[in-house]
């Protein structure tokens, strides 16, 4: 598989940002991605990937954490916008499902919870595009919080 010259790319950019010349107002990059030879409607490849900018997207993403009572108090300490317990979820209306679905950008899940979090909230995030992301046993749950909302 080809891969693309990092050092390559940065010139490209750059070259580009030049000869477009200084605009009044904020200026942004479209990176566009064609993958030859990849049927999309199979359901043997499907691509999701969530890509980290190193100076973030210019505003701070809200980060939903569901789990347990302990990850609860790790999550409020890291700066999670909203966090739930696996019993908060359990009791959820339909349409408070849907006001998480659209409040929050990324929800954090405890993995022995994602089948309940699919239950409950798979009918609000799945038309918004979103999906649950489940937090690997052992890892940092600060550092997840905040690479997610970067």
């Amino acid at each position: 598989m080809p891969t693309i010259d990092k050092e390559k790319l940065i010139r490209s950019i750059e070259k580009a940002l030049k000869l477009g010349g200084g605009r009044n107002f904020k200026q942004s990059v479209e990176l566009i991605i064609v993958l030859k030879d990849v049927d999309v409607k199979s359901q043997q490849l499907k691509i999701r990937e969530a890509i980290y900018l190193p100076r973030g997207r210019g505003k701070e993403l809200k980060v939903c954490v569901v789990g347990d009572a302990e990850m609860a108090e790790t999550a409020k300490e890291a700066g999670a916008y909203k966090v739930m317990l696996g019993s908060e979820l359990r009791d959820m209306s339909k349409k408070q499902a849907k006001k998480i679905a659209s409040e929050c950008d990324w929800i954090l899940v405890k993995p022995d919870l994602m089948g309940v979090v699919g239950k409950v909230l798979g009918p609000a995030l799945g038309p918004r595009g979103k999906m649950p992301v489940p937090i690997p046993s052992g890892s940092s749950l600060k550092a997840l919080i905040s690479r997610y909302k970067n």
